[in-house]
């Protein structure tokens, strides 16, 4: 059997050695402080960042976890594309109990790690954005929110949510700029006037600032209530000033989709178009606005306007006419002769079906008054339904014997329907019932001359003119 071998004096002082090593490395740990441990394991490394690592896991690993944090938000400020001191601060704080502020930080770190590897996706950039401002991070955000809006520019949502990233780091300009990108594409959105007016706010344009705040809230309005005239209006007003009417336009012809059969939508179009001497359009506009809503006075006097101004002179003085009778006839004490004059108005401006409802509603709501279908025999002749007309002629009569109107306009009748000695008749009923009125004796006069009988006429226009002077001598 070999004898052992001695240890030589060599190998003993290498032992020694190690073992002094590995004595002096645990008192440095244990007692000797942080910095010191950095310049040390800076030094045997050579690198700063693994420094701060190999630090901070040593002093995470020993429960100093407000040293250790330390070291990993000076490797998050330094190196904010690493994930791993965003992670290890989150270590911290989930030891620390903050539950809360460790999530943010392990959603940063994830982040990074999804967008190293797909950099090119702007989602990915917008979320670690995102992810930074959570955390209240903002400058770090900022990178992030660049590279976003670089790949995506014409996508709204990264567009508008990068203009908040941008903000929060106070950089207006660029907010703004992303803003008005945004509106580009989405000229209507009223979240983004609201944006850009902060952002102008933060650049010291108080005044620019206002209107975008004053656009921005009648937007609202008028897309919570596109039925409101005055909603309506203000925005385009708006937009007008702004030198985009052309919103203010679009803006209303996406309500008029919705409602189509709203006046004041088909009325403020027609006044749009006026302004801009599209006067075809602006026409058809207000006669859609009046057959909507027949007794409005600014229907029928934009649309004698309109008529005008195409030349069309008839149409327009009927149309001012009848803005004139919605006037008077608000102020008549009687709502029937009101009511007639209503009527007389919108068949001289064409439009019988409305005449005919008025004169229905008339004999709705007063159903013994012989004016409501006297009113709708009017409708009746417009129409040439002549029997229908002598018909409501006759109830009128009825209703009241003494009327003399239903007489006169009978015989009218009669004479479109050739029944001229029917006719003549009739006029001489009316003038029985008042014979010393001038006025029955000069329409008796008008149904006999267009009878054939002018000899016949002009005695009762004689007649007439008699009375005429004894009534004016009376007064003297």
């Amino acid at each position: 059997m070999a004898p052992a071998r001695q240890p030589t004096p060599c190998r003993v002082l290498l032992y020694m050695l190690y073992l002094l090593r590995i004595i002096i490395f645990w008192l440095v740990e244990t007692y000797v402080a942080p910095p010191f441990m950095f310049w040390f394991w800076l030094i045997a490394t050579g690198s700063r960042k693994k420094a701060l690592t190999i630090e901070a896991e040593r002093l995470f690993k020993r429960g100093h976890f407000q040293q250790a944090l330390d070291y990993y938000d000076a490797i998050a400020g330094e190196w904010p594309d690493d994930p791993s001191g965003f992670e290890g601060i989150g270590q911290i704080y989930h030891e620390l109990g903050n539950d809360k502020e460790a999530k943010r930080m392990e959603l940063i770190a994830d982040c990074l790690k999804e967008v190293a590897e797909e950099s090119n996706d702007p989602a990915l950039q917008l979320k670690t954005a995102e992810a930074f401002v959570n955390a209240k991070l903002y400058n770090f955000a900022l990178t992030y929110a660049d590279r976003a809006v670089r790949l995506a520019p014409n996508d709204l949502d990264v567009l508008r949510r990068c203009a908040l990233v941008f903000r929060h780091n106070r950089q207006y300009n660029k907010a703004l700029s992303a803003v008005k990108q945004g509106l580009r594409l989405a000229p209507l959105d009223k979240d983004l006037y609201e944006q850009m007016a902060i952002n102008l706010k933060g650049l010291g344009r108080k005044d620019d600032s206002r209107r975008a705040f004053s656009l921005s809230k009648a937007l609202a309005k008028a897309q919570e209530s596109p039925e409101s005239r005055e909603a309506m209006e203000a925005v385009i007003f708006h937009f007008t000033m702004a030198g985009a009417q052309n919103l203010g336009m679009q803006l209303l012809d996406e309500a008029l989709q919705k409602h189509p059969n709203n006046f004041d939508l088909n009325l403020l179009k027609g006044k749009m178009f006026m302004e801009q001497m599209e006067l075809v359009t602006a026409r058809d506009m207000f006669l859609r606005a009046v057959d909507l809503n027949p007794l409005s006075q600014d229907a029928h006097f934009l649309l004698s306007r309109a008529y005008s101004q195409l030349n069309e002179m008839r149409k327009s003085h009927a149309h001012q006419e009848m803005a004139e009778i919605l006037t008077n006839s608000k102020m008549n004490s009687d709502p029937m002769e009101g009511g007639l004059m209503i009527v007389r108005g919108l068949l001289k401006c064409d439009q019988p079906k409305n005449a005919g409802d008025h004169a229905e509603s008339m004999i709705s709501q007063q159903p013994k008054d012989w004016r409501g279908s006297f009113a709708s025999g009017l409708v009746d002749r417009y129409l040439g339904n002549l029997p229908e007309a002598i018909t409501r002629m006759h109830q009128a009569s009825k209703l009241n014997p003494k009327a003399t109107a239903p007489l006169i306009e009978s015989a009218w009748i009669l004479l479109q329907a050739k029944k001229n000695d029917a006719a003549v008749d009739m006029a001489r009923k009316a003038v029985a019932i008042e014979p010393r009125d001038p006025d029955l004796r000069r329409s008796l006069a008008r149904v006999l001359r267009a009878a054939g009988h002018p000899d016949l006429a002009m005695e009762e226009e004689d007649m007439a003119n008699t009375f005429s002077k004894r009534g004016v001598d009376l007064y003297d």
